[in-house]
Order: structure tokens, then C-alpha cells, then sequence
């Protein structure tokens, strides 16, 4: 399989599994609160990983720490990212408590532009027009998917609601940037990340929740959400930061938001606007910018 054909697939996988776990999550709000529902959905990612390791992955990890020596000293970037992860979810989904879902996500998906940032800050390189030009464009189809194309309706309403959506992309930027430094593989990565998000998950839930058992279908939902969706979706993203740039890797991540209307419009019956096909043709032509200077295999 030629490369460009695998990475394509990849960034497919993983827009379908976040495009799931947003219409699924939705489903899920429902009965629980965010705060419930994240401490289940890390738990479930977290028994995936733990199996895995525990089954086979383990002796692998063992190895590939014993080749590179960072066994030890990578272990503080890890619970930095584990920290950042979860960190995610914890303020967009306060975001979420203080703003209205549209304005939270359209300042939420400003995470591929500050990876582009962040990345070139980490690495002391200079973004090119072109870099900026898509970045733009895929910034401006996320909010008009999200609006519907009837951009006046964004307010900003609440300026603590909308520092924690901010906030939320920040952390979802460095996440990205730092572990694509990490030097392990991947499973043993996704397992600390995963435990830090159920011990900080379980912090969250006490503080500002109380715990409760769901329905039987509500946990089957998020079996789905914390073991495929957002477990696999975590292994994919990381695998496709870890091989191609970060400007091709945020750029993908723009899709995201069309993707999850489709889903929400297959599994809850709300339509598609001719706004959203007009959004999805902005991302479409930013992702077309940032890659037309020369092709490349990733």
C-alpha cells in the first residue's frame, strides 16, 4: 500500500471514530453530565490500553524502552500530556456549562491553528503565508458549518466560557506538539494518559458531580465512546502526528466538525445545510493551500 493511501485511510479512521464520539457524547449527555460521562468514557479507554499491555503490549513496551533509554526520563513528558489531555476535555466541557455549544466549539476548534503555532514555536522554524492562508480558511469553514453559514449568530457571551474554550484548544495544541516528542510507543502512552484522565476524571466528578450509575443503555454507549471512539481514535491521531508534519495533521483535524454533523444528521435526524457543504468546501480548499507548494508523501 503506498504511503500516501495508508495516511489517507489513517486520517479517515480517525475522523470517523471523533465524528462518532460526537454524536455518541451527545446521546450520552442526556442521562449523565459532562463530568460523569468523561470519568466512564476514560475508564473504558483506560481497560482497553490495560488489556492490551497486560496481553502482548507489554513485553513490546519493555523492549522499546530498553532500545532508547527513556524510560525514566520520558515518564515526566508523559504525565505532562496525560495532564494536558485530560485537561481538554475538563475545560471545553465547563466551556460548554457557560456558553452556547456553538460559540464553545467554533473557539474549541481553533486547536489545528495553535498546533501550527505551537509547533513551529517548539521547533524555531517560521510559518509560511501559505501555512497561514489554509489554516484560515479551515478556521473560517469550522464556523460556518457550526453557524450554518449564518455567521452573525456567533456571540461572545460569556468571556470566562470563552477563555475556558480557549483554554481547552491550548491544551489540545500542546497535547499534540509535546507527544509527538515522546519517546515510547504508542499503547504505553495512551496507558498513563488514560490513567492520569480516570484518577483526575474521578477528582472532577467528586468536586463539581456526584457518581452515578447509568442506564444499561447509557453504559453500552459508552463502552463504544471510551473503548472505540475515543481510545482508538487517540491511538490514530497519535500514530499520525508521529509520521507526518503537524500542518498536514492539523489540517485533517479541520474536517472533524463536518464529519460530526453527518453523524449527528444519520443518528439523530437533524439536516444538513447547504451552510455546512459550504463550510466543508472552505476546509477543503485550506487543506489544498497548505499542500500546494510541493507534493509530499504525508
Amino acid at each position: 500500500m503506498r504511503k500516501n493511501t495508508k495516511y489517507l485511510l489513517l486520517a479517515a479512521s480517525l475522523l470517523f471514530c471523533w465524528g462518532s464520539y460526537a454524536a455518541g457524547s451527545k446521546a450520552a449527555l442526556q442521562e449523565l453530565d459532562v463530568f460523569q460521562m468523561n470519568l466512564y468514557v476514560f475508564l473504558a479507554a483506560f481497560l482497553v490500553y490495560f488489556c492490551i499491555y497486560r496481553t502482548g503490549g507489554r513485553h513490546r513496551e519493555k523492549s522499546a524502552d530498553e532500545k532508547s533509554g527513556t524510560e525514566k526520563r520520558e515518564i515526566g513528558k508523559l504525565l505532562v500530556c496525560g495532564f494536558l489531555a485530560w485537561g481538554y476535555f475538563f475545560f471545553y466541557n465547563l466551556a460548554i456549562f457557560r456558553l452556547p455549544a456553538m460559540e464553545a466549539s467554533v473557539i474549541n476548534y481553533s486547536f489545528p491553528v495553535l498546533i501550527v503555532i505551537f509547533d513551529s514555536l517548539a521547533r524555531r522554524v517560521k510559518i509560511e503565508s501559505r501555512v497561514w492562508i489554509g489554516s484560515l480558511f479551515g478556521l473560517a469553514g469550522v464556523a460556518v458549518i457550526m453557524t450554518g453559514g449564518n455567521l452573525g449568530t456567533i456571540r461572545l457571551s460569556n468571556w470566562t466560557g470563552d477563555c475556558m474554550a480557549l483554554a481547552a484548544a491550548c491544551c489540545w495544541a500542546l497535547f499534540s506538539v509535546l507527544s509527538a516528542t515522546v519517546k515510547t510507543t504508542i499503547v504505553r502512552a495512551n496507558l498513563i494518559y488514560m490513567t492520569m484522565g480516570v484518577l483526575l476524571s474521578v477528582c472532577a466528578t467528586g468536586f463539581f458531580s456526584t457518581f452515578v450509575w447509568p442506564s444499561a443503555g447509557t453504559l453500552l454507549l459508552l463502552i463504544w465512546l471510551g473503548g472505540f471512539s475515543f481510545a482508538l481514535s487517540n491511538y490514530l491521531w497519535l500514530y499520525l502526528i508521529g509520521h507526518c508534519s503537524m500542518q498536514t495533521a492539523a489540517a485533517v483535524s479541520f474536517l472533524t466538525p463536518f464529519v460530526s454533523v453527518v453523524f449527528i444528521a444519520v443518528l439523530l435526524g437533524e439536516r444538513i445545510g447547504v451552510g455546512q457543504l459550504c463550510g466543508l468546501v472552505l476546509i477543503l480548499a485550506g487543506i489544498g493551500v497548505q499542500k500546494s507548494r510541493k507534493r509530499t508523501e504525508c
